[in-house]
């Protein structure tokens, strides 16, 4: 069925030696800083609901709330996006790195992003649930800073569910999404213990080097198809 990914934002993870940055586009990365709490080295304007709003490091929690609002706009005007059926939301988030088992969960997380939104869909009266079961077996290497694989080959193995998920309309939730390797390999975890998952909400989508006329605050929707181990797809060809 594959894994369809809406991503509220986007930001430029070229260089500015390799890319020519607008104002938007230092807007964009900050507002992917201040998402993940990371340093934010001068004020820039993020674009939430129309008004051109100013992100510094002081303020950049405020960030999270943007993206509820971004999360909530999106859904609205695409109530066809998230599957359908009965029951609440279930907003699954992905683990940070070094999220394992017993670890505290940290403010600038998927996991807050998910409380954040569960709380504003259910305050408007769309009953939403957070299912925080996934945890990685042991601390991983990141993406940003230390060098870690994108690939779902390699993620998914140390990927634990670790309780059950209800019955409603599933949605992994993450903050950035490269190239859909995390949330495949984690669709394809919980598709193993009976979860299925198709539909994914992101705050950033990380572009290589998007056109100069690139609208980096307007949602984009992706496309991946269903991850399959190797070892499962030999096991299938010799079939």
């Amino acid at each position: 069925m594959g894994l369809t990914v809406a991503c509220m934002t986007s930001y430029c993870s070229k260089s500015r030696d390799e890319v020519q940055w607008s104002d938007d586009a230092y807007g964009a990365a900050a507002f992917k800083n201040a998402i993940k709490g990371q340093s934010i080295k001068r004020g820039q304007y993020v674009l939430v609901r129309g008004k051109w709003l100013q992100v510094t490091d002081s303020n950049k929690v405020v960030a999270l709330d943007w993206f509820v609002d971004m999360a909530h706009d999106f859904l609205a005007a695409n109530q066809g996006f998230s599957p359908g059926g009965p029951g609440p939301n279930i907003l699954i988030p992905l683990p940070g790195s070094k999220l394992v088992p017993g670890a505290s969960i940290g403010q600038h997380s998927p996991h807050t992003l998910a409380t954040k939104l569960a709380a504003r869909l259910t305050q408007i009266g769309t009953p939403t649930q957070v299912a925080d079961v996934l945890r990685w077996a042991q601390p991983m290497q990141n993406t940003h800073g230390e060098g870690g694989s994108r690939d779902p080959e390699q993620l998914y193995p140390h990927l634990l569910v670790t309780g059950p998920v209800p019955a409603g309309r599933r949605l992994l939730l993450d903050d950035v999404c490269t190239g859909g390797g995390h949330l495949r390999a984690a669709a394809y975890v919980l598709e193993k213990s009976n979860v299925l998952v198709e539909h994914a909400l992101c705050a950033v989508k990380a572009e290589g080097a998007p056109t100069p006329q690139h609208n980096y605050f307007h949602p984009s929707v992706h496309e991946y198809p269903d991850f399959m181990p190797m070892a499962e797809f030999f096991k299938l060809l010799s079939t």
